[in-house]
């Protein structure tokens, strides 16, 4: 067995390699101190026989783990980079804490990744289940609806269309400022036109809250780039939106957008002779509104803009970015510019008038609008 100086030149040696000072490959000199023939109670092959490897072993661990009494005290600040044994406890912790972490079948996951919640909320999910969780990927279309969504998510799998639909009505969404901003004067859905229609990957049985807050990033993302136009056109961001809207409903691709949007425009800035924008889309938002949705309910009079004066008072579906654009970005074509009519025909072509005589004209000629 090696004497307490032999064990003393080992533990310094020992030390020297925690710090980078010494070799550790086969060709490095040994230690001094350390006889290079076997020790007297070695094997004939020059190995420690096992009862004294065994004391060795327990005389290393006492020495790495507990400070020797008649060594002076060291500055705290100095002990990790003078005690080499700091370092295998430390790797030795840090393996402890993930095993039994792992034991424990917890894991760190972020609500975003499981409903979109924002990053500072933070749960604790089983390893199991956020690593086997199902997920499915839904495509929310362009002018689709707070019913049309709830029905979607709730057929897929998302959510419960009873948690979206309370979600939308009363859920607190404190990271998106833009919900408490919304004008619920004689509005329905408070969120409608806020739902951003995208193709996303949601996890399969979470909350209302959690879709929508996922909708409402994307909103928030998606339409910043706008927001300096937006406050240029002189609109708020929620009349953009339920703009938008009007014009997503009123056209079928996205050529004519900008041209509607001149004739709305053009109409909402002349009051007087155009006090209501007489859109069909707004009165089908009213015969299509799910009346048994549980939290909200509808007055055509606030919505049918052949009823209600200026813009509905809520948004009639979630309008994409083309929508958004075409709202602060009205068209500037001299045939469109002077136009207050439009009626679209049966290839969703819109077709654009300056008086009443002309667009009943156009009406009369596809056999749309009040000739269809």
């Amino acid at each position: 067995m090696p004497t307490d100086r032999e064990i003393d030149d080992i533990l310094k040696s020992l030390d020297k390699i925690s710090k980078g000072e010494l070799p550790v490959d086969p060709e490095a000199p040994e230690p001094e101190g350390i006889p290079a023939e076997p020790c007297a109670s070695a094997g004939h092959d020059g190995h420690l026989s096992p009862a004294d490897a065994t004391r060795l072993e327990s005389e290393l661990a006492f020495r790495f783990i507990k400070p020797q009494p008649e060594e002076e005290p060291e500055e705290e600040e100095d002990l990790p980079r003078k005690k080499g044994f700091f370092r295998p406890i430390t790797i030795l912790a840090v393996v402890a804490i993930i095993v039994l972490a792992a034991a424990a079948g917890v894991y760190f996951v972020w609500h975003s990744l499981i409903g979109g919640l924002s990053a500072s909320d933070v749960s604790l999910v089983p390893i199991s289940m956020a690593t086997a969780a199902p997920t499915v990927r839904v495509t929310i279309p362009e002018g689709y609806s707070v019913d049309q969504i709830a029905a979607l998510l709730d057929k897929n799998g998302v959510c419960s269309a009873d948690s979206f639909y309370r979600a939308v009505q009363y859920g607190d969404f404190p990271d998106y400022p833009f919900v408490a901003q919304i004008d619920m004067t004689g509005r329905a859905y408070r969120l409608e036109g806020y739902l951003f229609p995208d193709t996303y990957d949601f996890y399969m049985n979470i909350s209302g809250q959690q879709a929508v807050t996922k909708l409402l990033a994307n909103f928030q993302s998606r339409t910043a780039a706008l927001r300096g136009r937006i406050a240029a056109s002189g609109l708020t961001l929620d009349q953009t939106v339920i703009l938008a809207s009007v014009i997503q409903r009123e056209v079928i691709g996205t050529s004519d957008m900008a041209g509607v949007s001149r004739v709305l425009l053009n109409r909402l800035e002349n009051p007087g002779e155009y006090p209501k924008l007489q859109c069909d889309s707004t009165g089908k938002y009213v015969s299509e509104f799910n009346a048994g949705n549980g939290v909200a309910v509808i007055a055509p009079e606030n919505y049918n803009t052949y009823q209600c004066s200026g813009l509905p008072a809520g948004a009639i579906g979630n309008p994409g970015l083309e929508a958004l654009t075409a709202a602060v970005s009205p068209s500037e074509d001299p045939a469109v510019a002077g136009c207050y009519y439009f009626a679209t025909d049966s290839d969703g072509v819109a077709h654009f008038s300056k008086t009443y005589a002309e667009h009943v004209a156009v009406c009369k000629k596809y056999g749309i609008g009040i000739y269809a």
